[in-house]
């Protein structure tokens, strides 16, 4: 079965961003990673090795998604994200063992005042995936990501300073049933206007 491996966060205010592999990753692993950045207008490079699953982005907000098999020389190494002009940057990598390519995924933003933020909903096939559930939002007075129950975090970020991204990374903690799956809320201690939200099925390998 799928369990999950590892995860590191990194962020950054600059033109490019790192974040390193954790040392426990092993060959054929599957790896994730989300961006968030303040800026919907920067451009971006992706990281060597790394598949596109997803972008988009709203007004002051982009998200990009990434997916990556592990191989024997990751483990440790740094993972760069570059941009073509200054921004604030939040970079999540999580690693889950036997697990295999994203098999569905969906990326949606909210631009409404509001301290609650919902994932976006999938179809899950089989009865072994499991679900990431990721939030992150731009804002320069969150100071605090509540969970949804039964959720288990792998990861949280806050930001510093004005309009500062912080993030937030969930997953079931074990296979998810066959159907529909996302629209899980998560919850800021600030209402804000600028929000991602995300919904990751990750099949079991092979």
């Amino acid at each position: 079965p799928i369990s999950f491996r590892a995860t590191a966060g990194n962020q950054a205010n600059a033109t490019s961003a790192k974040v390193t592999v954790p040392a426990s990753v092993q060959a054929g692993d599957q790896m994730v990673l989300l961006m968030t950045t303040n800026s919907s207008t920067v451009t971006y490079g992706d990281p060597a090795g790394w598949t596109l699953v997803d972008a988009g982005s709203t007004t002051g907000v982009s998200t990009r998604i990434y997916s990556k098999t592990a191989t024997g020389t990751d483990a440790g190494s740094v993972v760069t994200v570059t941009a073509s002009a200054l921004n604030k940057m939040d970079l999540r990598l999580a690693a889950y063992a036997n697990a295999g390519a994203v098999s569905a995924h969906a990326l949606a933003f909210d631009t409404t005042a509001k301290a609650s933020h919902t994932t976006p909903t999938v179809t899950v096939s089989g009865s072994d995936s499991w679900i990431l559930s990721y939030w992150a939002d731009k804002s320069s007075s969150t100071t605090e990501w509540t969970a949804p129950a039964g959720q288990t975090v792998r990861g949280s970020t806050i930001g510093t300073g004005t309009g500062r991204v912080t993030s937030l990374l969930t997953d079931g903690n074990g296979p998810a049933a066959a159907g529909t799956a996302g629209g899980l809320s998560a919850s800021t201690d600030v209402a804000g206007t600028k929000a991602t939200m995300v919904t990751l099925v990750l099949a079991p390998a092979g």
